[in-house]
């Protein structure tokens, strides 16, 4: 990572948002797969990301994200959330993570990737959101 930029044009990106069913763990997970490309001419430099997970009621799950750069193997989040417990807080299923000062360069023409899928522990499908927003500086 390297010193920011001293711009303070803070500008945000949405790379996908998408509704999917977790399913169990003897089934191949589903999910959403968004990509997004760097088109701007110029490179970016991403300072934060952004995920949200949104489940239905009652669900028992394990939801692995990651957000990547797919051209330079850069991994900007891998994570996930356990969703076990009712209620949940606002919180619970926000993952936020921010370097400024620091940043990552995505150059153009790269590729930015936004995955998220849901193993359930249910009897029943369950339903999930999930989505993704990259803060960055150019």
């Amino acid at each position: 990572m390297n010193q920011a930029p001293s711009s303070n044009q803070l500008h945000s990106l949405s790379i996908g948002y998408g509704e999917f069913v977790a399913v169990p763990p003897s089934v191949p997970p589903a999910g959403v797969l968004y990509t997004w490309t760097n088109n701007l001419g110029c490179p970016i430099f991403i300072v934060g990301v952004e995920v949200w997970v949104g489940e239905e009621g009652k669900s028992i799950t394990d939801t692995p994200f990651s957000v990547i750069n797919r051209d330079n193997g850069d991994v900007y989040v891998s994570a996930g959330w356990d969703h076990y417990s009712e209620p949940c807080g606002i919180s619970d299923n926000s993952y936020r993570q921010y370097w400024a000062p620091f940043w990552y360069l995505c150059q153009p023409g790269e590729t930015i990737q936004f995955s998220c899928k849901s193993i359930a522990y249910n009897p029943t499908p369950q339903s999930v959101a999930a989505g993704c927003l990259i803060r960055y500086l150019r």
